[in-house]
């Protein structure tokens, strides 16, 4: 059986992807959908890595070595404008999202099955009114990767999220390793797109400046240059959710209180408080396994009673990056597979504008000292 643009090669239907932006796309793409045991018995991905710039390939990534060796990987430095490419996946900075997606849709003779954009879509008003422009051909092929909205383990937190709450926390803690200005949007682009997606999800309703009571954008903490981090609180109803960030020789915690730490380790976690004051912590981080790890992916779910005592846990099986390669290699293969729920382009731009806002409306407070408790 033969499907609508997937070229048939040495015995296999062959689908060729195109990742503009070689440099982030080859961990977060292309080890992953060069992953055989993700792939139906006669499929074989092709990926063709698209960058302006020379960039090395990262031999860490054992998927994408054989791929290189098997010639299912290249790597080019001028647009491959007379190819067709089944998917198309842009994975540059943030303020290049929409001048890459341009380039692709003025260069590639037709357009793919799939376009894979990564959060937030846009750094300014400018460009969201672009997208909106461009809504019309873009609206139903395209998807945006934010996990958060298709993780199997958030899922089952939403679930239980369905007795009456008093508060829900999402947050997250990492040094980072390079620093990109985004566009003017700074730590806004970072986390804290995926963090304020998640919360709203369980708000019923994108957060924005007319739910928001605290907006503070922290820079330069103890002095140190990109030592930053952000929270925001939102009220609905008699619900309260904060957002907390930290990007920096510190750990924050999910009220935005920071203590100093010169390796903190990464965190990534959402927590439900209930009326009867019983509460449900999800450790997320443990989904996201290492490209070398043999474990598999799992959410780990922590509950706790009235008085903030441990009563048990529970794993639930999770991994964002191979639902999401399998989805990617799905609609490849049959163009009519609808958008995954919650990320297609409408919803993330409603999203991207109330992130704008935020940042444009935020308190900045520079060189805040913080010690250990």
């Amino acid at each position: 059986m033969f499907f609508t643009g997937i070229l048939y090669f040495m015995g296999k239907n062959r689908v060729k992807i195109l990742v503009v932006g070689a440099n982030a796309g080859q961990d977060m793409y292309g080890n992953t959908l060069l992953n055989d045991s993700l792939l139906p018995a006669s499929v074989e991905t092709h990926v063709t890595f698209y960058d302006r710039k020379k960039v090395e390939l990262k031999r860490y990534l054992p998927n994408l070595v054989e791929g290189v060796k098997q010639g299912r990987v290249v790597f080019v430095d001028t647009f491959p404008s007379e190819q067709h490419f089944d998917v198309v996946i842009i994975a540059v900075s943030s303020d290049q999202h929409v001048p890459a997606l341009r380039e692709t849709l003025d260069k590639l003779p037709a357009l793919p099955h799939l376009f894979v954009l990564e959060k937030p879509l846009g750094v300014s008003p400018k460009d969201l009114q672009w997208y909106r422009s461009e809504s019309k051909r873009l609206q139903s092929c395209t998807v945006v990767n934010e996990p958060y909205h298709f993780m199997k383990s958030v899922a089952e937190l939403l679930r239980l999220a369905r007795k009456p709450l008093t508060e829900v926390n999402v947050w997250s803690s990492k040094k980072r390793g390079v620093v990109n200005e985004h566009g003017g949007l700074k730590v806004f682009a970072v986390e804290f797109p995926h963090l304020h997606g998640a919360a709203s999800r369980f708000a019923g309703r994108v957060l924005g400046v007319a739910e928001c009571e605290e907006n503070e954008y922290y820079r330069h903490v103890q002095g140190k240059t990109d030592n930053d981090g952000n929270f925001a609180k939102f009220k609905v109803g008699d619900v309260v959710y904060t957002v907390a960030q930290g990007l920096g020789a510190f750990v924050m915690d999910r009220h935005g209180k920071m203590q100093p730490h010169h390796a903190p380790p990464r965190t990534r976690k959402l927590r439900l408080d209930y009326v009867d004051r019983t509460a449900v912590e999800l450790d997320v981080e443990p989904a996201f396994p290492r490209a070398d790890s043999r474990q598999p992916g799992a959410g780990k779910l922590y509950f706790y009673d009235a008085n903030g005592k441990l009563q048990r846990t529970q794993a639930v099986p999770d991994d964002p990056r191979r639902f999401f390669a399998k989805f990617i290699i799905r609609r490849a293969l049959e163009p009519r597979t609808p958008i995954l729920e919650g990320v297609g382009l409408r919803e993330s731009l409603a999203r991207n504008e109330a992130l704008l806002r935020l940042r444009s409306e935020t308190t900045e407070i520079t060189g805040r000292r913080i010690t250990s408790a």
